[in-house]
């Protein structure tokens, strides 16, 4: 199973644009995004499969840092693919992944009709950059999350 979510994660990000499942450090964020899948598949998932879950943190690892797994932002404190703050971003890729999919679970619990939100603290704040509603910024990249996990689908049904 974690291969077959590795080879999703790979396709995803080829999907986004050819030779960057190559990337920086992909493949280690793909099986660390897959892991993490694993572990929580006991569980009902975050969005609305495991599948979209993975298909958030594949996206997020690239948006985030460029499928780079030492990345830092946000003055330093921003650390990893998922640019976590605080201790989750010190530890290891496997528990860095872990923790963004925790986020997932916890905005679909906070913020039902806009999970991703949560990855900037909260349902409905202004983005600073944008001054944008955060929900607004969470639903395009769950609109984009869904698109790329169906191109991906419909061209390598599982």
């Amino acid at each position: 199973m974690t291969r077959a979510l590795v080879t999703l994660c790979m396709a995803l990000w080829a999907a986004i644009a050819l030779g960057l499942e190559r990337a920086g450090d992909a493949a280690a964020i793909a099986l660390a995004s897959a892991r993490a899948v694993v572990a929580d598949a006991a569980g009902p998932p975050a969005l609305s499969s495991h599948a979209e879950d993975l298909a958030a943190l594949a996206y997020l690892a690239y948006r985030e840092s460029s499928l780079r797994a030492h990345a830092r932002g946000d003055r330093g404190l921003a650390r990893g693919p998922w640019q976590l703050h605080g201790a989750c971003g010190l530890r290891s890729l496997d528990t860095q992944a872990r923790c963004e999919l925790a986020m997932l679970h916890a905005g679909a619990a906070r913020c039902p009709n806009s999970p991703l939100a949560m990855l900037w603290g909260g349902c409905h704040l202004r983005d600073p950059l944008t001054g944008r509603d955060v929900a607004e910024l969470a639903s395009a990249r769950t609109r984009r999350v869904r698109e790329l996990l169906g191109h991906v689908l419909a061209e390598h049904p599982p």
